[in-house]
């Protein structure tokens, strides 16, 4: 056997024979914000959980959702935006105009999904309805 092979040999054993450490699965965190309540909100919220199981999502098993409900009173939403961001999820859903803008201006970095908003292009939330841009789609 040659130097180089008796080489590789040894340091692939000696990997193997190290101690394996188990993975710890990573659950991505989806932030929703709805200026909303949650009774208004239950039919669009049954059908978002849907969307996410048809796509291979379990809450509780592969993913999480954190709920923010600004409950009618949009002074809450820079509040309730720091709180999302704090706990560094994928992305954050919206529902509404003014949950939409209140992420874009206080979680720039984060991807927002957007839903049931007006006029995304005249609101400013995206340059074209063609090529979003930033870090917005609907």
């Amino acid at each position: 056997m040659r130097r180089r092979e008796f080489l590789a040999l040894l340091g692939g054993a000696s990997v193997l024979s190290l101690p394996v450490q188990a993975q710890q699965p990573s659950r991505p965190v989806v932030g929703f914000l709805s200026s909303r309540v949650p009774e208004e909100a239950a039919h669009h919220t049954a059908a978002f959980l849907q969307g996410l199981e048809a796509s291979g999502y379990a809450i509780g098993r592969n993913a999480a959702i954190e709920y923010r409900w600004a409950e009618g009173d949009y002074q809450r939403f820079p509040r309730l935006v720091s709180e999302l961001v704090k706990l560094d999820p994928e992305v954050i859903v919206t529902a509404g105009t003014p949950a939409s803008l209140a992420v874009q201006r206080g979680a720039p970095s984060i991807p927002l999904v957007m839903v049931a908003v007006g006029d995304p292009v005249g609101t400013g939330l995206v340059k074209s309805l063609a090529v979003p841009g930033g870090n917005s789609t609907g």
